[in-house]
């Protein structure tokens, strides 16, 4: 796909041709991935959406390492109960 003139002048990809080309069912799915990818670009000039998924990847990992936590916790008091079940009967 060879860029327009304007867009070759601003180094960018020609939105008006990336739409032609792509299959009409997936054009409303395309416009709204490109206005987010802008909106991004304008909070954030740096990094624009790669920020954003930088942050859902460290959160992501937060709460991975969370649930990795919540889960040895559960284990040790299941654990727990079973040792205290066993020693009741055991009474018994």
């Amino acid at each position: 796909m060879e860029p327009c003139a304007i867009c070759k002048e601003k180094r960018q990809k020609c939105t008006k041709k990336i739409l032609n080309e792509i299959d009409p069912s997936q054009r409303q799915a395309c416009v709204d991935s490109l206005c987010f990818e802008a909106e991004a670009r304008i909070r954030d000039p740096v990094y624009g959406c790669v920020g954003i998924i930088r942050g859902l990847q460290r959160r992501r990992q937060h709460l991975q390492l969370s649930l990795n936590i919540a889960k040895r916790e559960l284990a040790m008091i299941k654990h727990g109960q079973i040792q205290q079940h066993l020693s009741v009967r055991s009474r018994l």
